[in-house]
């Protein structure tokens, strides 16, 4: 099929809600039930809307610490997935050297590979390295995913900005 430029065919179009649909159906259904007034059974409808369940879980203490731990590795992941990867996306985008296409694998690698095997690979390095598993060795796991991310999007605007 010969791409024309102004606007995507109907089967185009088609296929694409058809994959949205497929992925987000099933989350507004979930969204749904987190708010039906049953404890036990799924009707559809739900026979009533509550907001009960969400006053349970938050009334339950044993849950603060991982959810204080999850957001405290969130930001810290982010700053730092924020620095390095916009440093290294400025960096390689003006830079010319004969590694450069070698080192920009090694930086989209991380996303590349599936997630548990990266994981367990920087898990093992680390444990050669002599670190225990702690906050920092989370932060720096969860920042080698969102750099690749920042490092992308960098890239592709540090090439927007330099055409103006």
């Amino acid at each position: 099929m010969r791409y024309r430029g102004d606007k995507p065919s109907w089967l185009v179009r088609g296929g694409a809600f058809a994959g949205l649909a497929f992925m987000h159906i099933p989350v507004a259904i979930i969204i749904l039930y987190a708010f039906t007034t049953e404890d036990s059974s799924y009707q559809f409808p739900p026979p009533g809307l509550t907001v009960k369940w969400f006053g349970a879980a938050f009334a339950r203490t044993d849950i603060w610490p991982a959810m204080w731990l999850s957001v405290s590795v969130a930001a810290c992941a982010t700053l730092v997935a924020l620095v390095l990867g916009t440093l290294a996306a400025f960096a390689l985008a003006r830079a010319r050297f004969p590694a450069k296409d070698s080192l920009t694998l090694l930086f989209i690698l991380p996303i590349a590979l599936p997630g548990i095997v990266t994981g367990i690979a920087l898990l093992a390095a680390m444990r050669l390295g002599g670190l225990d598993p702690s906050f920092w060795t989370i932060v720096a796991g969860h920042a080698t995913f969102c750099i690749v991310i920042v490092y992308l999007l960098a890239v592709r605007r540090s090439g927007a900005l330099e055409s103006l």
